[in-house]
């Protein structure tokens, strides 16, 4: 038990057969972390903090989201973008202009975001089950996919551009779901 504890609170380095802790995190849980050029980015709970850790070990604060959770962290060009909880949110932070909410959801959280295509942004909601799709270039949000689930936990895009969701069910006895949506062309389906 202690063991699951220090997986979820602590990150750890692994280089060949040896194994440290590369970052402590002292009562927060870290719930997504994601690779940039200088480090590491990693998103906890019950702060709502986005730590940055740069490869040697040393952690700073990047990015108060003043909610209770990131959920969620895409770096791409030399844009951060980021999903909260308990305050719904889709965040694009940047160095020029800081933090802009790009999308607020009237549920409870934004999960899992990825990028298709450089063109859009794919995130999921709970407890709707929804997949949104956030178009960059027009700063548009639309429904992409409403799921029979109750919280999207993965989406993943296939090398033909095939969008890949699993979702689970909150309450009764529904088993965990994985779901295809074909890609259309070159853009995600309506």
């Amino acid at each position: 038990r202690r063991q699951r504890q220090m997986c979820i609170r602590d990150s750890y380095k692994i280089e060949g057969k040896n194994i440290s802790i590369f970052a402590e995190f002292k009562n927060e849980k870290i719930l997504c972390m994601e690779k940039t050029s200088s480090g590491i980015l990693v998103g906890v709970t019950p702060t709502g903090v986005v730590h940055r850790i740069d490869w040697s070990g040393t952690k700073t604060i990047f990015w108060n989201s003043r909610t209770l959770y990131v959920w969620s962290i895409l770096s791409f060009g030399n844009v951060i973008y980021a999903t909260t909880g308990k305050a719904p949110t889709l965040v694009k932070i940047s160095g020029l202009s800081g933090p802009e909410v790009l999308f607020k959801s009237k549920e409870s959280h934004l999960t899992r975001l990825v990028n298709y295509n450089n063109e859009y942004l794919l995130f999921g909601e709970n407890p709707s089950g929804i997949v949104y799709k956030y178009d960059l270039r027009t700063g548009k949000t639309e429904i992409l996919y409403d799921s029979p689930c109750q919280e999207i936990t993965g989406i993943v895009i296939d090398p033909a551009g095939d969008i890949c969701i699993s979702g689970v069910y909150l309450t009764g006895a529904m088993l965990p779901t994985l779901m295809t949506i074909p890609a259309h062309a070159k853009t995600p389906p309506p």
